[in-house]
């Protein structure tokens, strides 16, 4: 049956080392309308650079994106891990500019900081130090979360989510039972773990055809792969 919604565009704004989390975030904000978008009467729409900004001259590329994207979004998600970003001239990177944009204009920011294990060799400690400076300022200013795991992301910004909808658009028009609200929990999980194994074999796909070949990131693969299985569990 056809219902009348409204849509809330989403910003996903991130540094260029977190690419998991830049395909996971619109995994989960499609799991979210198929599990609550009827109740709520609203649609979540992710909004990407990627996907949604047009060529133009005539200003900095970053303002480009201000006035093409951010200006038109309702929310901001997001994530970072050991990087910042470049300076825009404007903002310590077109990340941070993006969130000031939304937090200026009274829109809800959810961030998340990945306190996943990294390479040292692969931290550009000046970016590093630059991001723990802007953290510490944001944690100073609100609440932030951190997340251990892809899966532990999905697990909280879908709940995230719920909440952020609640507070700009209201409560559900009807309250569902116990039944439906597991049947739609299993769905989701059901959603996510498809998910998860997508990201996975895409992963491991990317680094066997890499060069030159590290047999040390195909077992830190693996590692998550296990760990987010563990949290599902856990979950379940």
């Amino acid at each position: 049956m056809p219902y009348q919604a409204t849509v809330y565009r989403i910003l996903i704004a991130s540094p260029s080392d977190v690419t998991s989390e830049r395909k996971t975030i619109p995994d989960v904000i499609s799991a979210w309308n198929a599990t609550h978008s009827e109740d709520h009467n609203v649609v979540l729409l992710p909004v990407m650079w990627e996907t949604h900004s047009t060529p133009e001259m005539g200003d900095r590329p970053q303002a480009i994106l201000n006035k093409q994207l951010v200006a038109s979004c309702d929310l901001l998600v997001g994530a970072f891990w050991t990087r910042i970003g470049t300076h825009t001239g404007v903002s310590e990177s077109g990340t941070v500019e993006e969130i000031e944009e939304i937090r200026k204009a009274g829109k809800p920011v959810l961030l998340y900081f990945s306190s996943q294990p990294v390479v040292l060799d692969s931290v550009d400690t000046e970016q590093y130090e630059r991001l723990k400076n802007f953290k510490e300022k944001c944690q100073k200013e609100g609440l932030v979360e951190k997340y251990d795991s892809i899966s532990e992301l999905r697990e909280k910004l879908m709940r995230h989510l719920t909440h952020v909808v609640k507070e700009i658009h209201g409560e559900p028009l009807f309250q569902t039972t116990q039944v439906d609200e597991s049947l739609r929990s299993l769905n989701s999980m059901k959603g996510q773990l498809q998910s998860l194994i997508t990201q996975t074999a895409f992963d491991w796909s990317t680094e066997k055809n890499s060069e030159p070949m590290n047999i040390d990131e195909g077992k830190y693969i693996l590692k998550n792969l296990a760990s987010d299985l563990i949290n599902m569990r856990v979950y379940l």
